[in-house]
């Protein structure tokens, strides 16, 4: 789920574009997206062992005939997930969205470009940037490509790598799709 945002061919090709000069920054998205991805997969894979961190009810329907399947086409189930999860989903993607454009019309862009100098803050500082701003995927490449004269390759990597993976938005769906137990 982390890396299918960053090996979307589309970003893949994005990103060559922004970076047409720079062609190691693509082979660099890549390979340390796919390698964030794989490292925090088996973290959880660690910590949670066999426990399944996912939603696990399944609402069943029975007809008044007495099977335990529906008689809807497989077309209109299809149609009928897709719009529920729609709803579901569409919530937070909403408000992150509003979240993302009021920081997008602040001054925060200037602010970050104080940590620009340090090689460690500014990649806290770009990883921060990235989260906050909520970009699209496939347009961040082109962000990032703006901050070059000022931030070094890591901190765009950064952004380039964690913009994708985490922020707002995904925070808010992550929120309420995985539930960890309290007992």
């Amino acid at each position: 789920m982390l890396a299918c945002p960053i090996i979307n061919p589309v970003v893949i090709l994005s990103t060559y574009n922004a970076f047409y000069d720079m062609k190691y920054m693509v082979a660099f998205r890549v390979g340390f997206g796919v390698a964030v991805s794989v490292l925090i997969g088996l973290l959880l894979w660690y910590l949670e062992g066999d426990r399944n961190v996912l939603k696990t009810t399944v609402e069943h329907h029975h007809c008044s005939c007495g099977h335990s399947h529906q008689h809807k086409s497989k077309l209109y189930e299809i149609f009928d997930h897709t719009s529920h999860e729609f709803l579901d989903i569409g919530k937070f993607l909403i408000f992150g969205a509003l979240i993302s454009a009021i920081i997008q019309t602040s001054n925060l862009r200037f602010a970050i470009i104080n940590y620009s100098t340090d090689s460690f803050l500014s990649v806290i500082a770009m990883g921060i940037f990235a989260y906050v701003i909520s970009l699209c995927s496939e347009a961040d490449a082109f962000i990032a490509r703006t901050f070059i004269q000022q931030f070094t390759v890591g901190s765009l990597i950064t952004f380039l790598i964690l913009g994708p993976m985490i922020d707002i938005k995904n925070t808010l769906v992550l929120f309420s799709s995985f539930k960890r137990d309290l007992q």
